[in-house]
């Protein structure tokens, strides 16, 4: 069986921001709002209330996919780019990527004086993967580089 923790450990992650407060706030108050959307449908079946079971219908399926995409920007938001075990992750909103390290053919890394935003550049398999990332430092992508090369 795998050591989940150990697991966690050997993580070594190249740019990470953490939890983004703002969507675990947002996830919280929908949250909220979706349990209260559900009470407010068992009250309007127990009133026998047609316009609050209309109302508590089309607000609890709204409220359930924005606390959906508020903890899923959470989740994104956390190490975003990390190796681990030979393997280069890149996490965005709608896909996580794995490219293996000794596959790797060529990465580049550049930041925008002007407007603080990296363009990260993959090239794995023949094809280029392309990434945005907010304020990497230079100390981060040395060691974006270091990591890659390592194997």
């Amino acid at each position: 069986m795998k050591d989940i923790s150990s697991i966690e450990r050997s993580k070594d992650v190249v740019y990470g921001l953490g939890v983004n407060r703002e969507s675990v706030y947002y996830s919280i108050l929908f949250g909220a709002a979706s349990i209260t959307a559900l009470v407010l449908l068992i009250i309007s079946y127990a009133q026998k209330n047609t316009a609050l079971k209309i109302y508590a219908w089309i607000l609890l399926p709204i409220f359930l996919v924005c606390t959906v995409i508020a903890a899923r920007y959470a989740f994104a938001s956390k190490n975003k780019i990390y190796a681990q075990c030979g393997v280069l992750v890149i996490k965005s909103f709608f896909i996580t990527r794995k490219f293996k390290i000794a596959s790797i053919e060529k990465i580049s890394a550049a930041t925008n004086n002007k407007s603080g935003v990296t363009t990260v550049n993959v090239f794995y398999d023949k094809r280029t993967y392309n990434y945005k990332l907010k304020s990497m430092t230079k100390e981060e992508i040395a060691h974006l580089r270091r990591v890659t090369s390592r194997y």
